[in-house]
């Protein structure tokens, strides 16, 4: 991903069980957590009543469903997150910033 301060990396977030059904009445707290290059945390539930900010590393699901996107900063790089939802294992994300 180019680290011009603009790129966006989107990662849609559902909860499903092992046969792939969606969890559509949970809203579980996810964590996300960055190391390495700067990025910038955003995160959306879709949720239109929300009042919070975007740019935030913790947030609750609305309908088993969040979005998180993490735009790049101007320093080259890898970057390593962490994205951790309320009963679940944590999962990793790598990405590379030239």
């Amino acid at each position: 991903m180019p680290a011009n301060g603009q790129s966006v990396c989107m990662i849609d977030l559902w909860l499903e069980d092992k046969y792939g059904r969606r969890y559509m009445l949970e809203n579980r707290k996810v964590h996300v957590g960055v190391k390495g290059a700067f990025v910038r945390v955003l995160m959306d539930s879709g949720n239109a009543m929300e009042e919070e900010s975007y740019a935030r590393t913790e947030a609750c699901m609305d309908h088993g469903h969040m979005l998180v996107m993490l735009q790049a900063g101007t320093e080259a790089g890898d970057v390593t997150a962490e994205i951790t939802v309320e009963g679940f294992e944590t999962r990793t994300v790598r990405l590379t910033l030239e």
